[in-house]
């Protein structure tokens, strides 16, 4: 037993690799759990001789953490001095300094611990049934649980400090049933109290801040212990129990527990009486302890508050006007700067700052104060009214003499709410007139629609197309570069692209990002969903706003460029959004954006507010997310973002991160009153978007319920409805245990006082069906909630049969849409049938946030229509192969339609007719039926597909470049007419297709978008960037000529303008022209020259490269034959390609007369442009990108034609 009257001291080194600092981390900063030294100070009396069991620990103190870093370690040294010999205590203070990692050297001490050492009286007793508490769970979970609450509030535990187990949850408390990991096992009997269970233990009160979402994302540290007292050792396994009863948060900042520890047996072996700890609302306040004492540390943030107000008694100095002196020097600052009524760490108070105040209180009062005082009672006001009522004789002691204190703490009246500026008169709602999108595992919005109502998971693991995901997973994500994700939600054929349809040749299609290659294809689509052709909009002030996040094709480059690969393809987001405008001819804003998860539905807004400014007349909006690198999965993992079972969880119990996902969604929009006016039809109605941030909230990535609050409030104001009227919300619902409820949070806070009792919305989310689309998450969410609107249903949202714990749905009225169920039509206020209404979120991870509220279009009753007439019913596509899936398409379209379980609004013939001749851009192969009805229109459709179409009422044809033009007008509307006009259509005739509606147009009707011809684009493979000599010549690479052939190899690389450039029938080809210069060239550097003539030239097969993007080997061979020189053109493989003869010798005979092309051009009238000749090419089969067009133009004769030729490339 220590001498009473001895003082005596010990210390030991906690070093930065020790499994206490480097498996528990706050902010990312390796720190002590504060409760080891509750163990330090058993040890050390125990060392000393003293019986622990006998011993209870005081008004434990926790004033600063024992933090490491990579630069030093940290020496801690415990002083024990007696306090009273009698009383048998000693006063225990804890001090340490930074100790540089691998020496001796340390300066600077820093206090971190204090307690007082009591000898108890009495045993330590208590027991509880273990059993039966275990039987009368009414909900068991794993002790993970706990650590993802600690992981949302910035507390990371890895594998030595994670405890193990079960929680057994039963009525008014929590059992945990603890035991140790296999590397802490090891050190079982190195302490008394395992610091893994005494840190386990006090991660289980926060169970109970469900209600508080909010304030579990942020973490809270010991700070206080009123009473601690343990047995001779905790075991290799423990209950801990913790009683809701003895749980209670105080100020926002303070939050109090008790915690009993039992043996299997049911003895309790350790009791914890009132242990307080702080919120650290500031990631500054944690992140400073990086730096040595000796160090200039980070500031804590600070707040400078406008002066004070003055007192009633403007002259007397008051209680509140003395403690902000106090406060003010303590914090260095002038005493006007301080807010009696803003929070002590808001105005840059840290904890250690606090604990002196308190002493420094103590000293000036004369009376003992207990040291969370300023945790409780949080601000200057709150301080200065609870000493006054208190401790008024002490308080009165920090006031001068001649002054009362009558007037101290009194706050001064409040002034009356200022009333918000009226408002301008209600925005013009946005209408939505087209509509595209693909989802994983729904290649469109059909199929995405069927995934959703059947509520389908889309989320597979890892395409092994895309990576190796076994290379980079790591289930516990500990190890560096990997990734403990392995799941995701992707699409298919992202290599697919139709670079003809665009423009763009195959080399440009190949180096172009498939998120630029998607996003114009879907742009394609909703054009053509809204009803307008492909170039219907050229010129017109059409704005384009693309939200993108991660561009990774780069880093796919990089690494074939790292393998000695050269190839640099292209990631610019801003190109996303400005090929569009480009190739359509856009004129209006043209803008990419990142705001990390809200950039689609940002983009939205920045979308309405432009047509509104009038800056464009439509406005085509997106969003697309692709994962090309697992860079992104690693990135994620190391942020401890990613779910770990690959589920998005959204409000369901056990979510620990979201799952990535791709997709492209777009629309087009145009204002309410112009889309009615113009016919157009209209997917839904965007009453009111709005943006904000989060400002410097409790962490950077931390979200704040009451800025959603707000966001959300804003969002109703502006949009003018009835919040009771609105009927769901697509919810942002990552699927984490403590976002989701900061989000509940949020919507109960905007719609409090908004509704009356008995009110209830659905929430949902579509990540729970295809995973968290990141830049593209509005898009999806945006989809699911038109096409809920479309169809009148609500589906149902995944993974949420067991809903999250810590959201009281109860007491809220919010309930999570389980199940596919109709969509109950509203009614106001007033009883009056209204359109269905929802509200759309978005949260991006760095604080920028979105809401939108949108609406059911309900169209103004039409008069029944008359009889429906034969109309004609158009297709066309740029080659004739296309024509079929095409068919295929609007034959799935009416058959879905006609099907008796289709929900949503059907097309009439006359609006199929209309919107395929007014939408569809005019290509070369075109297709025509004459149908009298929907039905008849079915039945042929079956026949063309099965190859028997009736000539009666199909007509077929391809349209060539000299074939028939001008527009040609309707002369009636019968049968006979309608042939007439779908012949000359199918032969290139341009048709006045509204004559055929003098009734007035139809509406606009969504149908089946064009079938793109598809084929693979993906990064060419390079030759390796090696140093060797210059080329003999441009298509001559290599000498390799041996003592019995002469010979010269050449090789081609895929992105060789050669090849890349010159398709035949969608694959790269070189051309066979190419091997007469070769042979000439040869020819020349073997000294066989002159040649005049080349003679007997044949093409044995075509030089195609291999299909794994290997380069391309062709040898150009020369042999003697006579007076000539034969030639050969052979693959790698001895494969023969051409041959022919090369004659020697001066020219004989007379060269031919010239003609004049001016004589020329007069007997070759009819003139072909070079894009017109290009595009006769290529319905035949025939690609040229830019390198191979050197035709400016054709004039074509009766047996001859002109040509005038330029070689690509820029010309002086």
């Amino acid at each position: 037993m220590p001498d009473p009257l001895q003082e005596f001291e010990c210390s030991t080194t906690i070093s930065h690799e020790d499994p206490l600092v480097r498996d528990h981390r706050v902010h990312g900063v390796r720190i002590m759990p504060g409760v080891v030294f509750l163990d330090m100070v058993l040890r050390a009396l125990k060392a000393k001789g003293l019986d622990t069991t006998s011993v209870e620990l005081r008004n434990i103190l926790f004033i600063e953490p024992v933090a490491t870093t990579e630069r030093f370690d940290r020496r801690v040294h415990l002083r024990f001095t007696p306090q009273d010999a009698e009383a048998r205590s000693w006063r225990v203070v804890a001090q340490s300094r930074p100790l540089a990692s691998g020496s001796g050297s340390a300066t600077g001490l820093t206090e971190n611990f204090r307690c007082e050492v009591h000898i108890a009286h009495e045993p330590l007793t208590g027991r509880i049934d273990v059993a039966s508490l275990m039987k009368q769970a009414t909900r068991i979970t794993d002790v993970d649980d706990a650590y993802v609450y600690a992981r949302g509030a910035a507390i990371e535990h890895f594998e030595f400090m994670k405890g193990q187990g079960q929680l057994y949850f039963h009525e008014g408390g929590v059992l945990g049933a603890l035991h140790l990991s296999a590397p802490a096992h090891e050190h079982l009997e190195d302490f008394l109290l395992h610091p893994v269970f005494l840190d386990s233990a006090t991660l289980l009160p926060f169970l109970y801040l469900q209600q508080r979402p909010e304030l579990a994302l942020q973490p809270f540290i010991p700070i206080h212990i009123e009473s601690f007292r343990a047995g001779p050792s905790l075991g290799e396994r423990v209950f801990v129990q913790v009683l809701q009863s003895s749980t209670g948060l105080v100020a926002d900042d303070l939050f109090h527990s008790d915690l009993d520890f039992y043996s299997p047996e049911g003895q309790r072996i350790a009791s914890l009486r009132k242990l307080s700890t702080k919120r650290i609302r500031s990631e500054a306040l944690i992140s400073r302890l990086r730096q040595p004492e000796g160090a200039e540390r980070a500031p804590s943030p600070t707040r400078l508050a406008e002066p004070a107000a003055p007192a009633r008694n403007a002259g007397a100095a008051s209680l509140l006007d003395s403690l902000r002196r106090l406060f003010a020097s303590e914090l260095k600052v002038a005493p006007e700067t301080l807010d009696a009524a803003e929070n002590f760490y808001s105005q840059g108070m840290d904890s250690t700052q606090l604990l002196q105040v308190v002493r420094r209180l103590e000293r000036e009062l004369d009376l003992k104060l207990y040291p969370t005082l300023l945790f409780e009672h949080s601000t200057l006001r709150e301080l200065a009214d609870y000493l006054e009522h208190h401790h008024a004789e002490g308080a009165a002691r920090l006031l001068p003499r001649h002054e009362p204190s009558r007037e101290a703490g009194v706050p001064p009246a409040k002034a009356p709410p200022t009333a918000p500026p009226p408002r301008a008169l209600q925005d013009e709602p946005i209408a939505i007139i087209g509509l595209a999108g693909r989802y994983p595992q729904a290649e469109d919005l059909e199929a995405f629609w069927d995934n959703l109502q059947a509520g389908q998971d889309c989320i597979t693991e890892i395409p092994k197309e895309r990576w190796n995901h076994e290379r980079w997973f790591d289930p516990t994500g500990s190890r560096p570069g990997t990734t403990q994700g392995k799941w995701g939600g992707f699409l298919q054929g992202i290599d697919q692209f139709d670079p003809r349809l665009f423009n763009l040749s195959p080399r440009e299609a190949e180096l172009m990002d498939p998120q630029e290659r998607l996003f114009l294809e879907t742009a394609w689509q909703v054009l053509e969903d809204a009803g307008h052709a492909g170039r219907a909009l050229r010129g017109r002030q059409v704005g384009v706003f693309v939200g993108v996040m991660w561009g990774q094709y780069a880093l796919l480059g990089l690494e074939e460029t790292l393998e000695g690969h050269p190839v640099a393809p292209s990631s610019f987001a801003a190109s996303i959004a400005n090929r569009v405008s480009y190739f359509f001819d856009f004129r209006g804003p043209s803008l990419s954006l990142d705001t990390m998860c809200s950039s689609s539905l940002t983009a939205l807004h920045l979308a309405c507010e432009s047509l509104r400014r009038a800056e464009c007349d439509h406005a085509l909006v997106g969003g697309v997310n692709l994962m090309l690198h697992p860079s992104k999965y690693v990135f994620l993992s190391e942020h401890r973002m990613l779910a770990s079972d690959g589920r998005c969880r959204a409000f369901g119990e056990g979510g620990s991160g979201y799952v990535p996902g791709e997709g492209v969604g777009a629309v087009l929009l145009k204002p309410l009153s112009r889309a009615e006016a113009d016919g157009d039809y209209i997917h839904g109605v965007i009453r009111a978007t709005v943006v904000n941030h989060g400002g410097r909230a409790n962490g950077y990535t931390v979200p704040d319920p009451d800025v959603h609050a707000t966001l959300i409030s804003e969002a109703l104001e502006r949009s003018g409805v009835e919040p009771a009227t609105v009927g769901y919300i697509e919810a942002h619902g990552t699927g984490t245990s403590l976002g989701d409820p900061i989000e509940i949070s949020g919507l109960g806070k905007a719609f409090q006082g908004r509704t009356a009792p008995g009110w209830t919305c659905a929430v949902g989310s579509v990540k729970s069906n295809i995973g968290h689309l990141e830049a593209a998450a509005g898009m999806a969410g945006l989809s699911k909630v038109l096409l809920q609107l479309r169809h009148r249903k609500l589906v149902p949202s995944l993974h949420a049969r067991q809903l999250n714990a810590f959201i009281d749905f109860a007491a809220t009225p919010f309930r999570v849409q389980r199940e596919l169920g109709d969509w109950a039509a509203p009614r106001s206020v007033a009883g009056q049938p209204v359109p269905r209404r929802a509200g759309l979120s978005s949260f991006g991870a760095g604080g920028s946030n979105a809401h939108v509220i949108l609406e059911e279009y309900l169209a103004p009753r039409s008069e029944p229509s008359a009889r429906e007439r034969p109309r004609l019913i158009v297709l066309s596509a740029f080659k004739e192969e296309q024509l079929r899936p095409y068919a295929e398409r609007l034959l799935r379209f009416l058959d879905r339609q006609a099907a008796p379980e289709h929900t949503g609004p059907c097309a009439s013939l006359s609006q199929v007719a209309c919107s395929l001749q007014t939408r569809n851009e005019p290509m070369a192969a075109r297709l025509v039926f004459i149908s009298a009805s929907l039905e008849a229109l079915r039945v042929q459709l079956r026949r063309y597909l099965a190859g028997h179409p009736d000539p009666a009422d199909c007509f077929q044809g391809t349209v060539r470049g000299d074939g028939p033009t001008g527009r040609v007008s309707a002369r009636g509307e019968d049968v006979p007419a309608l042939r007439e006009l779908a012949a000359r259509w199918v032969e290139g005739a341009d048709i006045d297709w509204p004559m055929l509606y003098p009734e007035g147009r139809p509406r606009r009707h969504p149908l089946p978008t064009y079938p793109f011809a598809h084929r693979p684009y993906w990064l060419p493979r390079t030759e390796p960037a090696l140093t060797r000599p210059p080329p003999l010549h441009p298509l001559l690479g290599r000498n390799t000529s041996t003592l019995t052939s002469v010979r010269f190899t050449t090789t081609f690389s895929r992105t060789e303008p050669l090849l890349a450039d010159h398709r035949v029938g969608g694959r790269a080809v070189l051309p066979g022209v190419v091997c007469l210069e070769m042979a000439l060239a040869a020819a020349r550097l073997a000294g066989a020259a002159p040649v005049h003539t080349l003679r007997d030239i044949t093409w044995a097969s075509p030089v195609v490269p291999a299909p794994d993007g290997a380069p391309l080997d062709v040898s150009l061979e020369l042999r003697e034959d006579g007076d000539c020189v034969g030639f050969r053109l052979v693959g790698s493989e001895g494969t023969l390609h051409a041959q022919g003869r090369l004659m020697r010798g001066a020219a004989t005979g007379e060269a031919e007369a010239c003609l004049v092309p001016d004589a020329l051009r007069a007997r070759c009238p009819h003139l072909l442009s070079s894009e017109a000749c290009y595009r006769l090419l290529a319905a035949r089969g025939l690609e040229y990108g830019a390198a191979l067009r050197p035709l400016l133009e054709l004039h074509v004769g009766q047996d001859e034609a002109l040509a005038a030729l330029r070689l690509p490339g820029p010309h002086p």
